[in-house]
């Protein structure tokens, strides 16, 4: 019921039938009613296209892991969602180099764990060095095996994660990743969240119902919300 009333509250007109016929209603696409097709059971925009472009029920600023995940669990609930990041593809910084179980077991829930596992080296002791003492302590992580099913660090750089993320959501046509999108500033409105974005030398105007802000400590997001670090 929470997802079907935040499809309505998101779609809007947005979304169409394959015959024209307006998709405002949860039932009308989730139950297979819409006139010209036939639902099949994937859950997923896949028979819906978009009838306006610049408009998102969902807005993500970053195409960092948490703004990918975002997309992608979004895109699991059916829930059509834009990313937009300034730079012209995925970034290769080389940071967030470790995952512990816990983490692990969150991206299992999306699909993305089995693929890190395949590239990701698996280092089942964690260690505390002191430069002028050494080993300070030692942690087996194996004996969490009946705690977990990743009794274990991996290690796995973030710009090895991102792609993994990103085809994943190539799966969902009701999300896009909008590369070289810069997003510079929003409004809010008694219904709506009026997004500016810089694409070159162009400006584009975005309408969402919801911004997530997932472009780093220098978010733009959190400054034009008036949040504070």
């Amino acid at each position: 019921q929470a997802f079907g009333e935040l499809f309505l509250q998101s779609s809007g007109s947005d979304y169409r039938c394959a015959d024209g016929t307006p998709a405002r209603d949860f039932d009308t696409v989730f139950r297979g009613s819409c006139t010209g097709f036939r639902y099949d059971g994937s859950a997923t925009f896949a028979n819906l296209e978009s009838i306006a472009p610049q408009r998102a029920p969902v807005l993500i600023a970053g195409a960092g892991p948490v703004g990918l995940l975002v997309a992608l669990q979004l895109a699991r609930f059916g829930v059509g969602c834009t990313v937009v990041e300034a730079e012209p593809g995925l970034t290769h910084d080389l940071r967030a180099g470790t995952f512990h179980p816990p983490t692990i077991e969150m991206l299992e829930a999306v699909g993305v764990a089995a693929p890190m596992l395949e590239l990701g080296i698996k280092v089942p002791r964690w260690q505390s060095w002191d430069l002028a003492h050494g080993l300070v302590a030692e942690w087996d992580l194996s004996l969490l095996a009946n705690d977990t099913p990743y009794p274990f660090r991996l290690h796995l750089e973030q710009h090895r994660l991102t792609p993994i993320i990103y085809g994943l959501l190539k799966q969902h046509p009701h999300v896009q990743v909008l590369f070289g999108h810069r997003f510079e500033s929003m409004s809010q409105h008694a219904d709506h969240v009026q997004a500016e974005l810089v694409a070159g030398s162009e400006r584009v105007s975005v309408r969402a119902q919801w911004v997530v802000g997932a472009d780093g400590g220098r978010s733009q997001v959190r400054k034009s919300a008036e949040i504070e670090f």
